[in-house]
């Protein structure tokens, strides 16, 4: 085997060689491994290096110093470098010497803006990590790159440096929040380091950059840190004046906190933010406090959701009478398309468009309408485990809902319905996993009958139809 890696041209051999790693004796790998990278992306082959990394993945955990010998094959793919310098780093604890050696490796061979990728997304969600013995010759190769990615280097290097202790520079990077002579992305990223930093200044920095509709999403997120009434004020009363991901940014804030729901509610019952605006996913939130007060409340501002066994099974019998053969026939399936994107595509994906909350729906058995009202009508009927609600109560009073997608020893990354979040497990204060599915019941009864027709007519229709004119 060995020797058809370094002799047999063929790309086919090389995958299958790549294939057969998982097969062999850990022991074993390396040296097969070795000459496959040298292969890496053969012919633009995307799956080469991923099943060499398959093959080594169980080394790693072994003997992680040993697939140094193969990162000194490695410099035809990014993929390889990236996944051993996050693999590597999230045992920098206990076992810091292979990404020394990487980083090491990196700067006196190339590769280094591989590696950084790979530690930033190894890192994601850590608040503290040990420093690499060569991170600060490393951070200066970083922070002297100066092409069109730059920001994204110079950025990534700052926030991974304040990870590793070194502090982040709150007052230059405040100038560079404030300078409206810089990149946007760059005020955007030197937000979010300040954010994860959470230096004594931040909530006045974000209050000061609420005031910017182009950053005005990132600032809610960070004034969602603090506990205090003042700020749930401030951002409804703002509210009409911030940009769509902003107004998403603050009903998830406002959810998240018990007292900041109860603000929101009664803004919505005045009328002040629309009930539109808050969806079945977050009042499902609200429902997941068990606070009766508050339940109440969003009965009366917001409506009510069907939650009894009887009524589910009476309303899929009802609409299973009016949704024959030859109602569907009459469906505009366009504006079915449309409700579909409003209603549904935040969770789901469709035609490869849409979100990753919920299932991928392209393949699933949504031709039989008897598959469509169980499970739009009672989704917590049966609920495969990756898609089970999960409340994680965290140390600063937060509560935040949503699908489990990740998770190492030090971190877990929950999907939510407006973004992806990475905690530290420090940070959890209690985790619970419902038996309840994170799509609510109730979302037809939102909807008139012909809304309703052409919604099922689409999800039936087993080819994309164009938008409306």
């Amino acid at each position: 085997f060995i020797a058809l890696a370094k002799s047999d041209p063929s790309g086919l051999v090389h995958l299958t060689l790549s294939s057969t790693l998982q097969r062999l004796p850990i022991n074993k790998r390396i040296a097969l491994a070795c000459p496959l990278a040298d292969h890496a992306n053969d012919n633009d082959d995307r799956t080469q290096d991923y099943m060499i990394w398959f093959g080594l993945g169980p080394v790693v955990e072994r003997d992680a110093m040993s697939v140094i010998e193969v990162a000194h094959h490695s410099f035809g793919s990014a993929h390889l470098f990236e996944w051993m310098a996050r693999s590597f780093v999230q045992k920098i604890e206990k076992q810091p010497e292979p990404l020394d050696a990487l980083i090491n490796l990196s700067l006196n061979k190339g590769g280094h803006t591989w590696v950084l990728d790979g530690i930033n997304k190894g890192l994601r969600g850590w608040r503290k990590a040990p420093k690499p013995a060569q991170w600060d010759e490393f951070a200066k190769v970083m922070m002297a790159i100066n092409n069109d990615a730059r920001v994204y280097f110079h950025n990534t290097t700052t926030h991974l440096s304040q990870i590793f202790g070194d502090g982040v520079p709150v007052i230059e990077l405040r100038h560079v929040v404030n300078d409206k002579e810089d990149d946007l992305p760059a005020r955007i990223a030197a937000l979010k380091t300040l954010i994860e930093a959470r230096p004594p200044e931040l909530r006045a920095i974000c209050e000061a950059a609420l005031e910017t509709r182009e950053l005005d999403a990132t600032a809610v997120r960070g004034l969602a840190l603090f506990d205090d009434a003042a700020i749930a004020d401030k951002l409804v009363k703002r509210y009409r004046s911030l940009s769509n991901n902003a107004r998403a940014a603050v009903i998830d804030a406002m959810v998240a906190r018990p007292a900041f729901t109860s603000v929101l509610l009664k803004n919505i019952a005045d009328g002040k933010i629309a009930r539109t605006d808050l969806t079945a996913f977050h009042a499902r939130q609200i429902k997941s406090f068990k606070d009766e007060a508050l339940t109440k409340q969003l009965t009366a501002a917001w409506g009510e959701q069907r939650e009894s066994a009887g009524d589910k099974a009476k309303l899929i019998a009802e609409y299973k009478a009016k949704l024959t053969a030859a109602e569907l026939a009459k469906a505009n399936l366009s504006k079915g398309r449309v409700l579909f994107s409003a209603i549904c595509g935040s969770c789901h994906i469709l035609y490869g468009e849409g979100g990753k909350v919920g299932p991928d729906l392209t393949g699933s058995g949504r031709a039989n309408l008897d598959y469509l009202l169980e499970n739009i009508i009672d989704p917590s009927g049966v609920v495969s485990a990756d898609f089970r609600m999960n409340i994680i109560s965290l140390k600063d009073g937060r509560v935040l809902t949503g699908t489990i997608v990740g998770q190492t020893a030090q971190t877990i990354t929950l999907r939510m319905l407006a973004q992806e979040t990475t905690i530290e497990r420090s940070e959890i204060a209690k985790q619970e996993v419902s038996s309840m599915s994170m799509m609510p019941e109730g979302l037809v009864l939102a909807f008139q009958p012909d809304q309703v027709r052409d919604l099922i007519a689409y999800l039936m229709n087993p080819q994309q139809v164009p938008l409306p004119k």
